[in-house]
């Protein structure tokens, strides 16, 4: 992690990965980064197993994946 000092601070630069819940494949967060910066939650798949994901920044400024829950159709008998 370079750190570059600044006036009146210190500002610390990380790769940011997260992991697929389902699979535990790491996934860069790099191409998430801006869809995120527009809204608090975005949903995404795994490129490993195709799972649908959901992902929201954390307290950390890093990447939560959750899975996605199935929404039950109702049917009309």
């Amino acid at each position: 992690m370079p750190t570059i000092k600044i006036p009146n601070g210190v500002i610390t630069m990380a790769e940011s990965f997260f992991n697929c819940p389902n699979c535990d494949f790491p996934i860069k967060s790099e191409d998430y980064h801006q869809r995120l910066e527009k809204t608090p939650q975005i949903n995404a798949k795994c490129p490993n197993c195709n799972t649908k994901l959901i992902l929201t920044p954390n307290y950390k400024n890093g990447i939560s994946a959750y899975i996605k829950p199935q929404k039950n159709k109702l049917t009309k008998h």
